[in-house]
């Protein structure tokens, strides 16, 4: 598994179960409870993530994580059409905004708010 070079000659390392603990044996036939000095690959989220996934979900992480979201994007029109209309809505919504906050409305609603509140004082 594991190879290191030591005093001239190549050491085999094998990760051997012995009892109830795994320790490191090398082909001299000599336990050591020590790993080699060997780098690792480091561990991804795919290497301990569970092979199927729960039964019951009971807990919000595990009912996000088993909703099926690329089947629901896929196959409804709302997500097809969402952008289209956040697309065509922004110009609109645009104008109006240019319109209502103009100089001249702005004044004109000034004025009217002056003479209702002339009213009724």
């Amino acid at each position: 598994m594991n190879e290191t070079y030591c005093n001239g000659t190549f050491i085999k390392w094998t990760l051997v179960k012995r009892y109830k603990f795994y320790m490191w044996q090398h082909n001299i036939c000599q336990l050591s409870i020590f790993p080699p000095r060997v780098q690792h690959k480091p561990a991804t989220m795919s290497d301990s993530a569970p092979s199927r996934p729960m039964k019951f979900p009971y807990t919000i992480s595990a009912k996000i994580a088993q909703f099926p979201f690329k089947y629901y994007v896929s196959n409804q029109w709302i997500w097809k059409y969402w952008m289209v209309g956040i697309g065509v809505s922004i110009p609109i919504f645009y104008k109006i905004h240019k319109l209502a906050n103009s100089p001249e409305n702005v004044s004109k609603w000034a004025e009217m708010r002056r003479k209702e509140a002339a009213a009724h004082h």
